[in-house]
């Protein structure tokens, strides 16, 4: 046996369970007589104690011990332990499990049983299963009532590598856990149509799928709760194609970390925050999986434990993250910040505290992101650009919605084609940090570059700064520019420019350069793309 097994069997006296915290949690059962059972344990404290039997016979709670619950890691407890969870709510009384281990070869069923089950601690009241089953506790009904709270606290529920749920919930409104711990087992806790529930502290670990979340809504929320160790995902809210999401979900304080898959899920049309949270250190997947309405506010979130392991896959929806420090592993980068094949969904940011490499030419796929808090001060669109040709005939058309396509017919031997637009007219923009957010494709590198024109024509430039090169891409990709400061120089225009050759091509969509208040990335401001 485990040596937190032989523990947990062990006979359990003061040291077990405070009688204090005892009587306390036992304070919101009517009628059982409380104040005058917690008048005597003070009046006995320089007396020899009672033990927990003892306790609970004063304060008219339910001891499983008393209905033959050995607790021995030897025998199955399940039928013993069904005829104590039946007992307990008929007679509508709380029901103590103490410490040892349960070994419960069927499961045990709550159906109907508005009950609360109180363990002695989440490694001293073990519930295990011995022998293979789909559900280990099963809380699932098939009606829906909307007062139908039941309890559980201070309880390990071990699925032992044989179970294929250890907790299943449905339609049981206004329910609590409590100092729960769920192991070893397909899913953790799968929970359906549980409104206004509350998780306090719990945990769910080593498992393929840890917390699975479907159709909660009316302000559900997990307080210090830990998702760690699972190979599929940590926390998944919602299956792809339900038609009821989720919604009003909050988690503050959790945190999601150390495993093979994906560390949170969020389906389409869930509205879900999270509060203060700590989220994906040494995670193997994506962070956040996202296609719903979430927001990700304080606390600290990281990425790149491993390569290609990115913060966020925007499958649909937005993600909203709001001065988050965002911590940087092994392989983060700005260019691993989003999942290499990207999705249609959006990313916001406001005010994160970068702690990861944002240097160099980082582009993400598709269109995730635009600039921030400060204002353009450039054409934001692609269709204000004006187009050039340097030795080479160019085709200009519109394309989507604020975009422009160039493309050379004819090009001589060093010809260059592109488009540029001038930088606000006074001459203090010399200097200055800047940030530029640029969407846009293309069949050939292009050059970001501040120029300085003669007589201002931008056609004849007499100097430039090159800021950043834009890598060829068939797709549609976001660039981004964060570390760079523009040279003391009277710069007068913004530049895209490509070598020409016959059919080279670009397009240019949203465009975005901006002047940036901080010149240490020690803040960073983008919003979701239009």
């Amino acid at each position: 046996m485990p040596s937190s097994d032989k523990s947990a069997a062990s006979t359990i006296g003061n040291a077990g369970i405070g009688r204090r915290r005892l009587l306390a949690g036992m304070g919101g059962v009517a009628g059982l007589g409380l104040a005058s059972s917690a008048s005597y344990c003070h009046s006995q404290q320089d007396k020899a104690a009672p033990d927990l039997g003892t306790i609970a016979k004063l304060s008219g709670i339910l001891d499983a011990a008393t209905f033959g619950v050995t607790m021995s890691g030897h025998t199955d407890d399940s039928p013993a332990l069904q005829a104590a969870i039946d007992a307990a709510h008929a007679a509508r009384k709380m029901l103590l499990i103490p410490g040892g281990v349960a070994l419960l070869r069927k499961p045990l069923r709550l159906q109907g049983r508005s009950v609360r089950l109180l363990g002695v601690g989440m490694d001293r009241t073990i519930l295990r299963a011995a022998a293979a089953m789909d559900v280990m506790i099963d809380v699932r009904e098939t009606e829906d009532k909307v007062v139908s709270p039941f309890e559980m606290e201070g309880l390990w529920l071990d699925g032992a590598g044989l179970t294929d749920t250890t907790l299943a919930i449905r339609y049981r409104h206004h329910s609590v856990l409590r100092d729960v711990l769920c192991t070893s087992a397909k899913t953790g806790i799968h929970e359906t149509d549980c409104w206004l529930s509350r998780r306090y502290n719990c945990r769910v670990e080593r498992h393929r799928i840890g917390w699975l979340v479907e159709r909660n809504g009316h302000s559900s929320s997990w307080e210090g709760c830990s998702f760690v160790g699972c190979d599929d995902v940590h926390l998944a809210i919602d299956t792809p194609g339900q038609s009821e999401p989720s919604s009003a979900l909050t988690f503050r304080s959790c945190d999601v970390e150390f495993g093979k898959g994906t560390g949170v899920r969020i389906g389409k049309g869930v509205v879900a925050a999270f509060e203060n949270c700590y989220i994906g250190e040494n995670m193997g997947g994506v962070v956040f999986d996202n296609a719903g309405l979430t927001t990700v506010s304080g606390g600290v979130v990281f990425f790149g434990h491993l390569p290609n392991t990115a913060l966020v896959n925007p499958v649909g929806g937005t993600i909203r993250l709001r001065e988050v420090k965002v911590a940087g592993q092994t392989h983060a980068s700005l260019s691993s910040f989003v999942t290499a094949a990207g999705g249609a969904g959006k990313i916001d940011i406001r005010a994160i505290t970068p702690a990861f490499p944002i240097a160099g030419n980082p582009t993400l796929p598709g269109r995730p992101l635009t600039p921030g808090s400060a204002a353009n001060t450039v054409a934001p669109h692609g269709r204000d650009w004006r187009d050039f040709g340097r030795g080479c005939a160019i085709e200009r058309s519109a394309i989507g919605i604020a975009g422009v396509r160039l493309r050379c017919r004819t090009a001589e031997n060093g010809a260059q084609f592109g488009a540029n637009t001038p930088l606000p007219t006074e001459r203090l923009i010399s200097g200055k940090p800047v940030l530029a957010v640029i969407v846009y494709a293309a069949s050939v590198p292009l050059t970001l570059q501040a120029v300085g024109a003669t007589d201002g024509d931008p056609a004849n430039p007499v100097f430039s700064q090159v800021l950043g090169v834009l890598p060829p891409s068939p797709g549609e990709r976001t660039y981004l520019k964060l570390d760079e400061r523009l040279a003391d120089r009277p710069f007068t225009h913004l530049e895209i420019v490509g070598s020409a050759a016959a059919n080279s091509w670009m397009t240019l969509e949203s465009i975005a350069f901006t002047f940036r208040p901080d010149a240490a990335n020690q803040a960073l401001d983008l919003l979701m793309a239009e």
